[in-house]
């Protein structure tokens, strides 16, 4: 979640005319299975 792009998306969700869609964490996970290290990220994007 230390990433610029990361800080920039949670910076602009906090805005109301911005929102995304929360799916396919496990494109962007380097898991075959689980994808326990894309969950931080969602529950970020979510929560803001």
């Amino acid at each position: 979640l230390d990433q610029d792009t990361c800080r920039w998306i949670l910076d602009v969700l906090t805005k109301e005319n911005w929102w995304m869609m929360v799916s396919n964490g496990n494109r962007d996970s380097v898991m075959d299975s689980g994808w326990d290290d894309a969950v931080p990220f969602g529950k970020a994007f979510i929560e803001a």
